[in-house]
Parts: structure tokens; sequence; C-alpha cells
């Protein structure tokens, strides 16, 4: 189509004036003409741009589906791999408390029961040096009688 534009306006220009003078008439038909055949072209050249415009567009906008889909369906497998890994940690963070629990259970058996025996062997040896001291103090009583 721009070819025939393109040959028209050769001819036009390369047609010696000698034949005949064009008039104004003569000139507006081929304005007339060359605009209808730009405008023509303009259209066709318009509609295969629209059609390919609309062909990268779908076609990116599956790409983007299909890219927006796999992301989501890999962030769901991630978010779920997290959440197993969050419980495991909980019940890792229980057992602990738990043991740690017994630990301190264990040190305060350890400690405190002899602390216990300790004590209660202490006030055996008061009274027993109590009874000592009143024995004595009957002993020189009864010797000074």
């Amino acid at each position: 189509m721009k070819n025939t534009i393109y040959i028209i306006l050769c001819i036009t220009i390369l047609i010696p004036n000698a034949y005949a003078e064009l008039t104004q008439s003569d000139l507006d038909k081929i304005r007339l003409i060359v605009k209808d055949e730009v405008e023509i072209a303009i259209d066709k050249s318009e509609k295969r741009m629209k059609h390919y415009v609309d062909y990268k567009v779908g076609s990116l906008e599956s790409r983007l589906d299909a890219k927006i889909n796999s992301v989501n369906s890999n962030l769901g497998s991630r978010i779920d791999s997290v959440e197993i890994g969050i419980k495991s940690l909980e019940k890792l963070g229980n057992r602990n408390f738990q043991l740690i629990l017994a630990l301190v259970g264990f040190i305060t058996v350890v400690v405190g029961i002899p602390q216990i025996i300790v004590i209660f062997q202490n006030k055996q040896f008061n009274s027993m040096l109590e009874e000592i001291e009143s024995i004595k103090k009957l002993v020189e009583n009864s010797k000074n009688e």
C-alpha cells in the first residue's frame, strides 16, 4: 500500500510538464486520492499494531499468571514447612522447659536433703550437749553433797 503511494508520488514528479498543466481541481483530486490511500494505510497499520499489542499483552498476561501461580504455590509450601518447623520448635521448647524444671527439682532435692539432715543432726547434737551438761551438773551436785 505504501509502495503504491510512493509510485504515485514519483510518477507525478517525473511526468514532464510539457504534456499538460495540472489544474487546481486535478491537484485536489490527486490530494484526495493520496489522502484516502494514506488513511487506508494508516488504518491498516493501526489495526495490525493493535492486534500485535493485544497479542503481546495477552501472552505477557498468561506468562505473568503462570509465574504468579508458581510463586503462590511455592510460597504456600514454604509457609507450610515453616509452620511445621515452628510447631517442632514449640515441642522442643516445651520439652526443654520440662527438663529444666526437673533439673531444678533434682538440684533442690540433692542440696536440700543433706541440709535438712545436717540441721536435724545439729538439733540432736545440741540436745545431747544439753543432756550431758545437765548430767554433769547432777554429778557435781551429787559430789558436793
